[in-house]
């Protein structure tokens, strides 16, 4: 839908699967967020990319969900025009220990993902989820680990037009994580477009009858975000 709508598109393996090295950091900023301003830069120098002001600055806009949308809150890069983070978190914390209630089925179940796709990942992550799951406890440091990989304060400082995609039966991360990140973004001092969609979706199941036109309007308002701030 991307391409079709005359977009060049980028993708990759984040760090630590398939074949990007690394260690996995749940998309930290000073980790997976450093990879991604690497790569604005690697299309700015090595593809047709529409150029900024200077040489270094393609015209860029991101989407992507889940894990795909937590990276583009927690890429810090001012040459970024134009965000739509779908089904993602403001704090890993609140969605994966909530009131240190560990939510061992789906910390198992992404853990399990990740095993199985061959992920180098952060020691800390696997004692999380086995001291989760044990003893519904998380040590100080894998607490830190969970708090340094989500968009939490960054987006006191969040310039660029977001447009947040979330589901209403999402069970991992809840339209209270969407209602938080949008807040935070509304409260900073720089007058930041923000919108939000919500769908019967998400990281769980709609058991409600799905409006036949609710992925093309998804797609449509994506589109017309990135028409309105990147093309």
């Amino acid at each position: 839908d991307v391409r079709a709508a005359g977009y060049n598109l980028i993708t990759w393996d984040p760090r630590g699967e398939f074949a990007s090295e690394g260690v996995l950091q749940l998309d930290n900023p000073f980790f997976e967020g450093r990879d991604t301003s690497a790569i604005i830069t690697w299309a700015a120098e090595e593809t047709p990319a529409l150029l900024d002001d200077d040489a270094d600055d393609p015209r860029v806009g991101m989407v992507g969900g889940s894990y795909g949308g937590g990276i583009q809150m927690t890429t810090v890069d001012p040459r970024i025009e134009a965000i739509v983070p779908s089904i993602a978190w403001n704090s890993l914390i609140e969605a994966l220990y909530p009131n240190e209630i560990f939510k061992s089925a789906w910390a198992t179940t992404l853990l399990l993902a990740l095993v199985e796709g061959g992920a180098r990942i952060n020691t800390q992550i696997y004692e999380g989820v086995a001291t989760g799951v044990l003893f519904n406890w998380l040590s100080q440091g894998s607490q830190a680990v969970l708090g340094s990989s989500g968009p939490t304060a960054l987006l006191s400082n969040m310039k660029a037009p977001t447009l947040f995609i979330q589901g209403t039966i999402d069970a991992l991360f809840p339209l209270q994580q969407s209602l938080v990140n949008a807040q935070t973004i509304l409260e900073n001092p720089f007058g930041t477009e923000v919108k939000m969609t919500w769908f019967c979706g998400g990281h769980g199941y709609c058991l409600d009858p799905v409006n036949p036109t609710q992925t093309s309007r998804i797609v449509g308002d994506t589109i017309a975000w990135l028409d309105t701030y990147v093309g």
